[in-house]
């Protein structure tokens, strides 16, 4: 058995022991818009779906400088494949949409993040 699927049973199995507290949802990745320098125009950002797993480890209500309320949790995000996540990136998640923050840890499989939710 390799290190990656070690890794990877070994976190369903941490995910699957905390039963409701982790949410299934989709991260959406945002590709950066370039420029097409044989049509002149700008390309449209690309946007990709990513399977996700997510637990709230906490939940701070913070006053943006415009006073809008906003709402800063930390995530604990797994994915099934390792990939990126970016900051700007999106996760809806109880009918709210978060936007990815500052990364703090990640290793490819596991992420724990900064989101941020308005209003």
């Amino acid at each position: 058995m390799s290190y990656r699927n070690l890794i990877n049973s070994s976190l369903k199995t941490a995910f699957k022991a905390v039963k409701s507290l982790a949410d299934d949802t989709t991260l959406s990745r945002q590709s950066n818009s370039g420029f097409d320098f044989n049509s002149g125009g700008v390309d449209k950002p690309k946007s990709s779906d990513v399977p996700i797993k997510v637990i709230i480890i906490s939940n701070d209500n913070v006053r943006s400088s415009d006073s809008n309320k906003v709402s800063k949790v930390q995530m604990m995000i797994q994915v099934q494949e390792a990939t990126e996540i970016n900051v700007g990136d999106t996760i809806p998640l109880n009918g709210s949409i978060y936007r990815v923050g500052p990364i703090i840890n990640s290793d490819g499989f596991l992420f724990l993040v900064d989101a941020f939710k308005e209003g």
